[in-house]
C-alpha cells in the first residue's frame, strides 16, 4: 500500500535451507538504510514478510519515511 515514490524494496530467493527475503528501507535523502534478512523453510510467504516488516519498523523504518507512511 505504499505506492512506488517511497524507497521500499525485497528480494526472496530459494536457498539450500528453504527461502531468504531480504528487505530494505531508504531514507528519502538516501542516507540512512535499513535492511534485515528473514528466512524460512515452511509457512506462507505472506509470514516472512510480515515478520520483515515488523523488524524494519522496530529499526525505525516509519519514522525514517515520514509520519504520514501509513496514510498512504
Amino acid at each position: 500500500g505504499t505506492g512506488c515514490s517511497l524507497p521500499i524494496g525485497a528480494l526472496a530467493r530459494k536457498t539450500d535451507e528453504g527461502y531468504s527475503l531480504i528487505a530494505r528501507v531508504v531514507s528519502p535523502d538516501g542516507e540512512t538504510c535499513l535492511d534485515t534478512r528473514v528466512d524460512w523453510r515452511e509457512g506462507a510467504p505472506e509470514d516472512a514478510g510480515l515478520r520483515a516488516a515488523k523488524i524494519l519498523i522496530d529499526q525505525g523504518a516509519i519514522e525514517l519515511l515520514g509520519a504520514g507512511v501509513l496514510d498512504r
